[in-house]
């Protein structure tokens, strides 16, 4: 689900604008095969609200800030070969916030109708910790963080002064990726497609 409210008057020089993107997800997988099973559920959201300006006609900059939460269980239970029950659980909460910095510029494609274009790089920092049985010790700790430099493209209907719609299209990155708990520490570079549509919703104030 994605969620996208905004409050601004017209692509105006001089225009204020608050936007919102809320997304929630939930998963649920279960799996048996003879003597083994296994259930998994994930749940999590993702905001990020941005702060941004009109500066010049169809042009807009401003930050963004963000947060995010998820939450994995798992619980899997298997015979040995002596047919005693084994049953294993992992919890994982990881939870992030980032701080970031876009440009936007519209292209209007017909009176109520705009294409844009918008560069953004983003800071998100991440802290995970997972409580596993058969671990020891039974509670590991890890955090991570991720620069990025990625490029969205998208369209926004404004159908009326104060309500507009607007969906997001392709986009792509550029990531810098750095993961650390007790024992390893690991870093990696990696290009990200941003292929997911999404729609929103935008309320003009």
């Amino acid at each position: 689900m994605f969620i996208c409210s905004s409050s601004f008057g017209q692509l105006d020089k001089g225009t204020f604008i608050i936007n919102e993107n809320f997304s929630l997800h939930t998963n649920n997988y279960e799996y048996n095969v003879d003597a083994y099973s296994s259930n998994n559920k994930s749940t999590g959201y993702n905001s990020t609200t941005s702060l941004g300006y009109i500066f010049k006609e169809n042009q807009e900059v401003g930050i963004l800030l963000s947060l995010e939460m998820r939450r994995y269980l798992s619980e899997t239970n298997f015979q040995d070969n002596m047919a005693q029950d084994n049953m294993t659980k992992e919890k994982r909460i990881t939870k992030g916030y980032g701080i970031g910095v876009y440009y936007k510029k519209y292209i209007r494609i017909v009176e109520k109708l705009s294409f844009f274009v918008s560069p953004q790089l983003d800071y998100l920092k991440r802290n995970s910790k997972r409580e596993d049985e058969r671990s020891n010790p039974q509670i590991r700790e890890s955090n991570s963080y991720r620069l990025s430099a990625n490029i969205y493209t998208g369209l926004l209907y404004h159908p009326t002064k104060r309500f507009g719609l607007s969906m997001n299209l392709i986009g792509t990155g550029i990531n810098y990726y750095s993961s650390k708990d007790e024992s390893r520490k690991d870093s990696s570079f990696y290009i990200s497609n941003l292929g997911n549509i999404n729609f929103g919703v935008q309320f003009m104030l």
